[in-house]
Protein backbone atom coordinates (compact mmCIF):
# COMPACT_ATOMS: atom_id res chain seq x y z
CA UNK A 1 0.00 0.00 0.00
CA UNK A 2 1.08 3.64 -1.28
CA UNK A 3 0.17 6.71 -0.88
CA UNK A 4 -0.39 6.55 -4.54
CA UNK A 5 -3.54 4.44 -3.60
CA UNK A 6 -4.79 5.56 -0.65
CA UNK A 7 -7.57 8.40 -0.22
CA UNK A 8 -8.20 10.10 3.03
CA UNK A 9 -11.36 12.23 3.68
CA UNK A 10 -12.61 14.05 6.69
CA UNK A 11 -15.64 15.58 7.35
CA UNK A 12 -16.99 18.08 10.24
CA UNK A 13 -20.91 18.38 10.93
CA UNK A 14 -22.31 20.88 12.82
CA UNK A 15 -25.90 20.70 14.30
CA UNK A 16 -27.32 24.04 15.79
CA UNK A 17 -29.55 23.95 18.94
CA UNK A 18 -32.95 22.73 18.21
CA UNK A 19 -35.77 22.39 20.02
CA UNK A 20 -38.65 19.12 19.76
CA UNK A 21 -42.52 19.03 19.74
CA UNK A 22 -42.60 18.74 23.12
CA UNK A 23 -40.10 21.82 23.95
CA UNK A 24 -37.28 20.07 24.89
CA UNK A 25 -34.00 21.57 23.67
CA UNK A 26 -30.91 19.65 22.65
CA UNK A 27 -27.91 21.42 22.87
CA UNK A 28 -25.46 22.20 19.58
CA UNK A 29 -22.80 20.09 18.91
CA UNK A 30 -20.10 19.19 16.34
CA UNK A 31 -19.00 15.36 15.16
CA UNK A 32 -15.82 15.01 12.73
CA UNK A 33 -15.75 11.49 10.85
CA UNK A 34 -12.56 9.76 8.97
CA UNK A 35 -12.70 7.89 5.49
CA UNK A 36 -10.08 6.24 4.39
CA UNK A 37 -10.18 4.15 0.92
CA UNK A 38 -8.18 2.10 -1.12
CA UNK A 39 -8.89 0.88 -4.41
CA UNK A 40 -5.65 -1.34 -4.54
CA UNK A 41 -5.30 -2.92 -1.41
CA UNK A 42 -2.73 -5.25 -1.00
CA UNK A 43 -3.30 -6.90 -4.21
CA UNK A 44 -4.75 -5.20 -7.06
CA UNK A 45 -8.45 -6.43 -7.02
CA UNK A 46 -8.95 -6.11 -3.31
CA UNK A 47 -10.64 -2.51 -2.23
CA UNK A 48 -11.02 -1.83 1.20
CA UNK A 49 -12.56 0.81 3.20
CA UNK A 50 -12.38 2.38 6.46
CA UNK A 51 -14.43 4.63 8.10
CA UNK A 52 -14.34 6.13 12.15
CA UNK A 53 -17.90 8.24 12.33
CA UNK A 54 -18.34 10.74 15.20
CA UNK A 55 -14.37 9.99 15.57
CA UNK A 56 -13.84 11.68 19.31
CA UNK A 57 -16.83 9.91 20.58
CA UNK A 58 -19.10 13.07 21.06
CA UNK A 59 -22.15 12.98 23.38
CA UNK A 60 -24.90 14.37 21.59
CA UNK A 61 -28.67 14.30 21.51
CA UNK A 62 -31.74 14.98 19.13
CA UNK A 63 -35.27 16.22 20.12
CA UNK A 64 -37.82 13.48 19.52
CA UNK A 65 -41.46 13.41 18.43
CA UNK A 66 -44.41 13.79 21.03
CA UNK A 67 -44.87 9.54 20.66
CA UNK A 68 -41.88 8.90 22.54
CA UNK A 69 -41.28 9.06 26.12
CA UNK A 70 -37.87 10.37 26.48
CA UNK A 71 -37.81 14.32 25.16
CA UNK A 72 -34.09 13.66 23.56
CA UNK A 73 -32.73 10.53 22.34
CA UNK A 74 -28.83 9.97 22.97
CA UNK A 75 -26.71 9.29 19.89
CA UNK A 76 -24.37 6.84 18.76
CA UNK A 77 -20.93 7.51 20.13
CA UNK A 78 -17.49 6.18 18.11
CA UNK A 79 -18.71 3.71 15.25
CA UNK A 80 -15.76 2.09 13.05
CA UNK A 81 -16.65 0.72 9.74
CA UNK A 82 -14.85 -1.60 7.69
CA UNK A 83 -15.43 -2.93 4.28
CA UNK A 84 -13.56 -5.32 2.03
CA UNK A 85 -14.49 -6.32 -1.64
CA UNK A 86 -12.58 -8.32 -4.52
CA UNK A 87 -13.35 -6.98 -7.87
CA UNK A 88 -13.67 -10.35 -10.65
Amino acid sequence: LDAKHLTVAGECQFTGASYGFTGAWAQDYTIFNLKLYSPHFIWENLEANLAFYNLFDTRYYNPVANQFQQQVLPQEGLVIWARLGYRL
